[in-house]
């Protein structure tokens, strides 16, 4: 019973604050003998000295407490899972309310309410007041997430950028043959405005073992955008659910350990739609398959490959988050791609990961291309002031075969540079701020596909 006490992370006596009561002693001296009945072994008498306390002071939260562990010894976890909630809603400070909302989650736990629980660790850590609290609380978030079969990551952003519609640093392009200028209309230029996106991803752990795991998952991604003051003024006319764009995956995946190999192979089929603010625009199947290799030094590569037929109900392109192109082209086509990642974690403990991918995209005229790409990701071990760092910068090639501008293809190259810090001193319900500062830029030999955007993301980012 004291390893109950421990595990719980306190002492009543030194928590409690005084009530002013009618009969203070005589509470005081229940208190001690239910707490005694506990240390003895004896929950029910426990429990029955809680109840006197309650019938006189229905909130005060020794008794709420020393009731929840009580009825948890006895087995009955659906009422201490109750009697926890009681006591944090009587909770007078911020340690004794997380110690509330971490019993209220092992109870909701051992009923197999896992999601409940979950959520009851998110509540409990609005109440962290140091780096111990945070320990317990990721530590037991992680043990009751793992045997958990369900999982959902949730996001949302806001996105400020100068080049909201992907459109052309140049406002003339020439066709080649005809010696004068075309100028472009304003909505293809470079417009200000800001991007705001919602998704989630649900996933569905069906059977694991040592060899294997098999999940479902479901990711559903929604955004919509609004151009800036002035750069209405320029666009009067420019429709305001332009950049609205709704998607939704299905996909399964089952990841397997092969007795003698290097690292954990894994195979994902997935289904995906996407909709604008008229109807649906496309959908697709989708194939990939890697294998990790796993070396002696801790370090990992990665190889894998992935097929994706899409079928185009409208031609249409928008800005989006899903791609780092910036935007989506919606046409019938099947992309082959190929891609490699090493992963290493220098003395420092600070992570790099490189990697390379190509693709080839067989869509019909003016959107066959193919794309190699070369990316490297570093991670900071340790916050700086209080921010937890990370970077990425990216460098690619894009060759498209035919296009109605040229008369031999058109060739890009592009890249980027971001920044990431999460405020990690800054949480509410598990959550921080996040903050992502990007610089891409796209050189084509066609002008007109010449663009360039700096953008700013705010986001919220799961701490655990």
């Amino acid at each position: 019973m004291i390893k109950l006490l421990r595990r719980c992370g306190f002492a009543l006596l030194t928590l409690v604050l005084p009530y002013q009561v009618t009969a203070q002693t005589t509470l005081d001296a229940v208190q001690a003998d239910a707490e005694a009945a506990l240390v003895a072994g004896d929950p029910t008498r426990t429990i029955s000295l809680a109840t006197d306390m309650l019938a006189i002071d229905p909130d005060r939260f020794a008794a709420l407490f020393l009731l929840a562990i009580a009825q948890s010894e006895l087995g009955q976890h659906s009422q201490a899972a109750v009697s926890a909630r009681r006591a944090y809603n009587a909770a007078p400070t911020r340690k004794t309310r997380l110690h509330a909302a971490r019993l209220g989650a092992r109870e909701r736990a051992e009923v197999r309410q896992l999601v409940r629980a979950e959520l009851w660790l998110r509540r409990g850590a609005i109440n962290i007041s140091d780096e111990e609290d945070a320990e317990l609380i990721v530590r037991q978030y992680v043990a009751i997430s793992q045997a958990n079969p369900l999982s959902a990551r949730f996001n949302f952003s806001a996105t400020p950028t100068d080049n909201i519609n992907n459109g052309s640093e140049s406002e003339t392009f020439r066709l080649e043959g005809i010696p004068f200028d075309f100028f472009l209309p304003p909505e293809r230029l470079a417009l200000e405005g800001t991007l705001y996106v919602a998704d989630a991803l649900l996933s569905y752990r069906l059977s694991e073992s040592s060899a294997q795991r098999t999940s479902v998952e479901a990711y559903i991604y929604a955004q919509t955008g609004r151009l800036t003051s002035e750069a209405r003024k320029t666009v009067p006319d420019f429709p305001d659910d332009t950049f609205d764009l709704y998607a939704l995956d299905l996909s399964v995946t089952h990841q397997r350990q092969f007795e003698d190999a290097p690292g954990p192979a894994s195979f994902r089929l997935g289904y995906g739609e996407l909709w604008n603010a008229e109807g649906s625009i496309s959908t697709s199947v989708n194939l990939s398959l890697n294998q990790v290799f796993q070396l002696s030094n801790g370090d990992a590569f990665t190889i894998g490959g992935g097929y994706s037929d899409q079928e185009s109900l409208a031609e249409v392109s928008i800005t989006n988050e899903l791609t780092s192109s910036g935007s989506l082209e919606f046409r019938n086509g099947q992309t082959y791609s190929l891609n490699t990642s090493y992963g290493m974690q220098l003395s420092t403990g600070d992570r790099i990961v490189t990697s390379l991918s190509s693709k080839l995209n067989d869509g019909g005229f003016e959107n066959t291309f193919t794309e190699h790409t070369a990316r490297l990701d570093y991670t900071l071990a340790e916050p700086q002031l209080g921010i937890r760092w990370s970077a990425a910068y990216e460098l690619g090639y894009r060759e498209y075969e035919e296009i109605f501008l040229s008369l031999d293809g058109r060739r890009d190259r592009f890249g980027l540079v971001s920044v990431t810090g999460v405020l990690d001193g800054i949480s509410y319900f598990g959550f921080s701020p996040s903050v992502t500062v990007k610089a891409e830029r796209t050189s084509s030999d066609v002008d007109v596909f010449t663009s360039s955007q700096v953008n700013a993301r705010f986001s919220l980012q799961s701490v655990f």
